[in-house]
C-alpha cells in the first residue's frame, strides 16, 4: 500500500491492467488454478495510459513472462516500469481570505522544492494541489508447482523502487481441488515491509507547514507561528495479509466464488504530503495555518468478494462481482462490477463493462480545522483532509476488444473513463481516461 495519490491510483491501476483476453470454456475458468498445455514460454506486453483532468497522468509498461518447467511447474516473472507527472490534491483548502502574499517552501515525492502561496487567494489558486513527478521499477516472481494430483502451492516475492518509497513482499497460497474438482479451496498469506522515504525526512504529524501571523483562537496552536517543523529519518511500515476462498462450478454454464481477505498494517502509515487547513469563517475562510496530518500508527482491514460467471450462450459470457470492504478506521465501501463478454466468431470479442463503488469517511476525516468548531478546541488525536479517506462514489464505464492472433498470439485494446464525485462539496469531481494495449505471444 502506498501512501500518497499516485500511489492509491498506481494500486488501481494494477487490477485495470489484467489481462484483456480471457478466452476459454467455464471449465477450465473453474479450474483457474491447473497448469494450461505445455506452451514453453508466454510472453505478454501491456501499455497503459491513464490521465485525470488537470491532475495526474500515468504511464506504466509491463511484462509478464511465463515459462512452463513441466507440467507440474510453472514460474512467472513480471516487471513493470511507470512514470507519474502532473499534480496531487494535499488536503489544503481552496479559500478566499488574505492577500495571497508570502510563499510556503514545500517538498513534493519527486525530491525538489516548490514554494506555493500561503493562502488560495493567490493568482493561481491552486494551493490545494502539489505538482510532482515520480517513476517506478518493480518486478516479482512466482513459482507454481503441485504438491498431489489435486493440490499445488504458489510461492513468491517482489520488489518494488520509487524515489521516495521502497517495498519488499513474499507471500505464498495453497489450493485444494475437491469434489470432482468441481470445489477449489484456498488459503493464503502475504508480508509486505516498506519504507517512506521522503527528500525531507517524515514531518512530524499535526506540525506545522505554515503558520500566517493572525491570532488563531486555538490554545493548541497558541505559539504556532514560533514552533520550528521537526523532520524524522525515513520511517517503516509492515503488511500482513490473509486470505481464504472457495470456487465452486455450479453446472456446466455456471461457476462462483467467495473469497475474505484481511489486512494488518502497523508502523508509520500517514501520508508524509498530505496537509490540512487551519481556517477562520468569520474572515472569508482565511487559512490561518497549514498542518500536516496525523493518522492512527495500526490498521486492520478485511473484505469479502463475491464474483459469478455464466455462459448463457456460445457467444455470451457475463461476469459479476461484489466487494464489502471495512475496516477500524471506519471506513466501508461497496462495489459492484459488470462485463458482458461477446464473441464476434471464434477470433475476436468485445467486452462492456460498468464499475461502481461507494465508500464512507474515515473516522479522523476533515476537509479542515475551523477554530469556530467545538470539536476541535482540544487538539486532535488523529486529522486527515486526504480525498481518498473522504466520502466518494465513482463510477467507471468503458469497452473492450480482444482478438486472436493465428494460434499462438492475442491482442487486447480497452478504453474507459472513470468519474469520481467526493461528498463533502470541497473538491471538485474527477474524471480520468484509461487505455490498456496488450500484446501476449506463445513461443
Amino acid at each position: 500500500m502506498q501512501l500518497k495519490q499516485p500511489k492509491s491510483i498506481r494500486r488501481q491501476l494494477t487490477i485495470a491492467t489484467s489481462s484483456l483476453l480471457v478466452a476459454a470454456p467455464l471449465q477450465s475458468i473453474a479450474v483457474e488454478n491447473s497448469v494450461d498445455q505445455m506452451d514453453d514460454i508466454t510472453v505478454e506486453i501491456s501499455r497503459l495510459y491513464y490521465s485525470e483532468d488537470d491532475r495526474v497522468t500515468v504511464n506504466k509498461t509491463q511484462a509478464l513472462i511465463t515459462n512452463e518447467l513441466s507440467e507440474d511447474n510453472r514460474i512467472k516473472v513480471n516487471v513493470t516500469y511507470d512514470t507519474m507527472s502532473g499534480s496531487s490534491p494535499n488536503g489544503r483548502i481552496y479559500t478566499g481570505g488574505g492577500d495571497g502574499s508570502g510563499t510556503v517552501a514545500v517538498t513534493t515525492a519527486s525530491g525538489f522544492s516548490f514554494n506555493a502561496a500561503n493562502n488560495a487567494s493567490s493568482a493561481s489558486k491552486n494551493t490545494w494541489l502539489t505538482p510532482f513527478s515520480d517513476n517506478r521499477i518493480a518486478a516479482n516472481m512466482e513459482w507454481e508447482t503441485s504438491l498431489t494430483n489435486f493440490s499445488k502451492a504458489v510461492l513468491g516475492g517482489g520488489a518494488s523502487f520509487e524515489n521516495d518509497y521502497e517495498s519488499y513482499s513474499t507471500g505464498g497460497k495453497l489450493l485444494w481441488d475437491l469434489n470432482q474438482r468441481r470445489t477449489t479451496l484456498t488459503a493464503g498469506i502475504g508480508y509486505n515491509s516498506d519504507t517512506v522515504k521522503p527528500e525531507a525526512g517524515v514531518p512530524e504529524g499535526l506540525g506545522e507547514l505554515w503558520c500566517g501571523t493572525t491570532a488563531i483562537d486555538l490554545d493548541w496552536l497558541s505559539s504556532c507561528a514560533d514552533q520550528d517543523q521537526i523532520f524524522y529519518k525515513p520511517a517503516n511500515k509492515t503488511v500482513v495479509d490473509y486470505f481464504f476462498g472457495i470456487t465452486q462450478v455450479w453446472n456446466r454454464n455456471t461457476l462462483f466464488q467467495l473469497n475474505y481477505s484481511q489486512g494488518d498494517e502497523s508502523g508509520y502509515l500517514t501520508d508524509p504530503y498530505k496537509q490540512v487547513s487551519v481556517i477562520d469563517p468569520e474572515f472569508g475562510n482565511q487559512e490561518l495555518a497549514v498542518l500536516y496530518e496525523k493518522r492512527p500508527d495500526s490498521r486492520l482491514t478485511q473484505s469479502l468478494y463475491f464474483k459469478a460467471i455464466n455462459v448463457s450462450s456460445e457467444n455470451i459470457t457475463s461476469y459479476i462481482s461484489y466487494r464489502y470492504f471495512w475496516d477500524d478506521w471506519d471506513i466501508q465501501a461497496h462495489t459492484v462490477d459488470a462485463k458482458i463478454r461477446i464473441n464476434l466468431g471464434t477470433k475476436s470479442y468485445i467486452q462492456p463493462h460498468v464499475r461502481a463503488s461507494y465508500q464512507s469517511a474515515a473516522s479522523f476525516s476533515s476537509s479542515y480545522i475551523s477554530v469556530d468548531d467545538a470539536e476541535f478546541v482540544n487538539e486532535p488525536q488523529y486529522i486527515s483532509a486526504d480525498h481518498r479517506l473522504s466520502e466518494q462514489g465513482t463510477v467507471t464505464a468503458g469497452i473492450k476488444y480482444g482478438r486472436k492472433l493465428g494460434k499462438v498470439g492475442k491482442f487486447g485494446a480497452r478504453v474507459e473513463q472513470m468519474r469520481q464525485k467526493y461528498n463533502d462539496g470541497v473538491l471538485p469531481d474527477m474524471k480520468a481516461w484509461i487505455v490498456n494495449l496488450l500484446l501476449s505471444m506463445r513461443f
